[in-house]
C-alpha cells in the first residue's frame, strides 16, 4: 500500500484563559477555532484521505483512555478525544463551527499532547498507509503544567516521526518599552503583556520544537495561511504504452495527466427527511404504460432506444455482443499540417503530457524523434 496519507491530531485549549478578550474582539479561543475550520475543510473539499482528530483539553468533564487507566485517578484529567482519528466529515465540522464554550476549567498541556500521541498510536495499530503524521497545539499556554515527562514526549515524538506544530502567541520574544516584560500580538493587532506563567509555557514548547524541528505560529499568522486556496493533492500514475512507428519502431514511453475535468464523488442522490430519527430508503419499480399502470419485475424489464417512431429493445447479451473492442496502443499511422486538423478533434476531458520511459534505455530516442517530425 501507498504511505502517502496524512494523520493530524489537532489539541485544543478551551481553558477559561482562552476566553478572555477586550470587549467586541475576538478571543485566542476564536482564532482557535477559526483555524480548525479552515484546516478541516481543506481536507474536505480536497477529498482528502488524510485522517483527523480533535482533542481538548481545559474541560470539565474528562474522557480519554489514559485517565480511564489511571488507579488514581489523578492523571490527563480535563482532557477528552471529543473526534477520533477518522477522515474529515462535515460532522466534524459542525462540531468545529458550533463549538459554544460552556463551563471550563484549567488543563496541563503536556497531559494533552500525552493523549494525543496516545491517540494516534493505538488508532495507527490498525490502519495503513500513513507517511506523514502531525500534532498542531493549539494555545496561549497560560495555565499551570508540569514537566516531568516532557522528556518522554520528546523521545516518543522522534520515534514515531511525528511532527509538531503550534498555534498561539507569537513565540519571538518583544520587550515592551518599559521592559517589563513580553508581549503579543492578538488576532486583532492589540498587544497584550505575556504572564509569568505563559512564559514558562512557551520556554518548555520553544524546546519541544527546537527537539522536534517543529514550528510555530501566530493566531493571526495561521489564518492568513490557511485562508489561502490550495489545491487538491494527487499521486499521478503513469500509462505505459508503446510508441510505435510502423513496423521497426517501437519506444516506450509514459503518459501523465497534465489537466482532467474533475468529478465529484458525492452523488447527491439522497436527501434528509424532516424527523431525523426516520429510516431513509430508496424503491424503484416498473409499470407498463397501460390503464392499470401494471407492475413488472426487474428481470423483465431491458434497455431500449428509440430508431424513429420504434423502440429498438437491447439485451445486456447484445451490448455486449456490439461493444467495441479497443486495445492498448499508441501508434503513429501518418503525418499532415496542423490546419488540416479540425479544431474540435483536440476537445476532450483531459489533456495528457508524454515522456520516455525514464528505465528504459531505448526511450533515449523519444526525444530526438519528436524533434525531428517537428
Amino acid at each position: 500500500m501507498a504511505q502517502n496519507k496524512e494523520t493530524v491530531i489537532l489539541v485544543l485549549d478551551v481553558s477559561p484563559s482562552m476566553c478572555d478578550a477586550p470587549p467586541g474582539q475576538d478571543s485566542p479561543l476564536q482564532a482557535a477555532l477559526d483555524a480548525i475550520t479552515l484546516i478541516v475543510q481543506r481536507k474536505i473539499f480536497a477529498e482528502s484521505k488524510d485522517e483527523i482528530a480533535l482533542v481538548l483539553f481545559g474541560t470539565v468533564e474528562t474522557d480519554n483512555p489514559l485517565a480511564a487507566a489511571d488507579e488514581d485517578g489523578e492523571s490527563y484529567r480535563n482532557v477528552s478525544v471529543v473526534q477520533p482519528l477518522n477522515v474529515a466529515s462535515f460532522d466534524f465540522l459542525e462540531y468545529v463551527t458550533k463549538y459554544t464554550h460552556s463551563k471550563t476549567t484549567s488543563a496541563d498541556f503536556i497531559d494533552a499532547l500525552i493523549v494525543a500521541m496516545d491517540h494516534l498510536q493505538r488508532t495507527l495499530q490498525y490502519k495503513k498507509g500513513f507517511k506523514n503524521k502531525q500534532v498542531i497545539l493549539l494555545s496561549n499556554f497560560d495555565n499551570p503544567f508540569e514537566d516531568d515527562q516532557l522528556n518522554d514526549i520528546i523521545a516518543g515524538m522522534k520515534t514515531q516521526g511525528t511532527e509538531l506544530n503550534v498555534i498561539g502567541p507569537d513565540l519571538d520574544y518583544e520587550i515592551s518599552e518599559d521592559g517589563s516584560g513580553d508581549q503579543y500580538t492578538m488576532t486583532n493587532g492589540i498587544k497584550k503583556e505575556k504572564t509569568k506563567q505563559q512564559r514558562a509555557g512557551e520556554a518548555v514548547v520553544k524546546k519541544m520544537l527546537k527537539e522536534t524541528n517543529g514550528n510555530s505560529y501566530s493566531f493571526g499568522e495561521a489564518l492568513s495561511m490557511l485562508s489561502h486556496f490550495t489545491s487538491r493533492q494527487t499521486n499521478p500514475s503513469a500509462w505505459k504504452c508503446d510508441l510505435e512507428i510502423g513496423d521497426l519502431i517501437t519506444i516506450p514511453i509514459h503518459g501523465y495527466i497534465k489537466v482532467k475535468a474533475h468529478k465529484l464523488k458525492q452523488s447527491w442522490k439522497k436527501v434528509y427527511t424532516k424527523d431525523p430519527d426516520a429510516t431513509f430508503t430508496t424503491a424503484r419499480t416498473f409499470h407498463l404504460n397501460d390503464e392499470q399502470e401494471t407492475e413488472i419485475g426487474n428481470d423483465e424489464v431491458v434497455d431500449g432506444y428509440r430508431y424513429g417512431s420504434t423502440l429498438v429493445p437491447m439485451s445486456d447479451k447484445d451490448k455486449k455482443e456490439m461493444k467495441y473492442k479497443s486495445e492498448k496502443c499508441f501508434k503513429i499511422l501518418g503525418f499532415t499540417r496542423p490546419e488540416n486538423v479540425p479544431s474540435h478533434y483536440y476537445m476532450g476531458d483531459s489533456s495528457m503530457c508524454v515522456v520516455g520511459d525514464p528505465s528504459d534505455p531505448v526511450s533515449n530516442a523519444f526525444s530526438p524523434i519528436l524533434f525531428f517530425f517537428i
